[in-house]
């Protein structure tokens, strides 16, 4: 199941679900044809057949790989490469937590100046630290990751419709990944598409603060009972 939403700051949310057979990159590259904006995932390699985007990535994926390296039973963690990477990024969240009543290009000029600089000084860190540490740990994992997509964990920064992470498609996915394995009786493709379309109704009128309660008869009318 795959799930496209409009952003954070969008005047109308839209969450909508799509039921394809595989996982192939192949399958948002058709979905968003035609798209061109940004395009906020976690770092999946798929994503990259998406032409004529601006990717960005999620920082809450980046801070997740160091907190699976923080050691265990450490009382100054702080101190340790993943404690002062953590520390440094709930910065930029504080930041972003911060500016989310502004409009979009008092936003981005806030994160120009005060996110931009701490985000350099730490890939400069990670940099300086990357060949200190042990290769094929964790914790060089996590600064390799980051390394990596550091041009994507900053293109947020360009537009102040974006967000530091992509958090908001994590958490409207969630109810579906929670339910799926009670659904046993969803045994085929016209099954799958109808819990697609059902939960786009669903979420979507969730993010726009809409009583979900008329959902099923709008639904019932929609769908011929056959694929249901």
């Amino acid at each position: 199941m795959w799930l496209y939403a409009t952003g954070q700051y969008a005047k109308h949310h839209i969450r909508l679900f799509e039921y394809q057979p595989s996982r192939a990159g192949a399958c948002a590259s058709k979905f968003l044809e035609g798209f061109h904006g940004y395009l906020h995932t976690d770092a999946y390699a798929g994503y990259s057949q998406v032409d004529d985007v601006i990717h960005c990535c999620c920082m809450v994926h980046a801070r997740l790989k160091f907190a699976e390296a923080l050691p265990e039973n450490i009382e100054q963690s702080e101190e340790t490469i993943p404690g002062r990477v953590i520390k440094e990024m709930g910065r930029l969240f504080k930041i972003e937590q911060d500016c989310q009543e502004l409009s979009a290009e008092e936003r981005q000029k806030q994160w120009k100046e005060k996110a931009r600089p701490i985000l350099l000084a730490l890939f400069e860190y990670l940099e300086k630290e990357k060949g200190h540490v042990p290769q094929a740990s964790k914790i060089s994992k996590a600064i390799n990751y980051c390394l990596s997509h550091s041009n994507e964990l900053m293109n947020y920064l360009r537009d102040g419709n974006c967000s530091i992470s992509n958090n908001l498609a994590e958490r409207s996915i969630r109810p579906f990944t929670i339910s799926r394995k009670s659904w046993i009786f969803s045994g085929s493709p016209a099954g799958a598409a109808a819990s697609a379309a059902a939960y786009s109704l669903i979420e979507t009128c969730i993010a726009n603060k809409v009583d979900t309660r008329n959902i099923w008869n709008t639904f019932s009318r929609t769908f011929p009972r056959k694929i249901r």
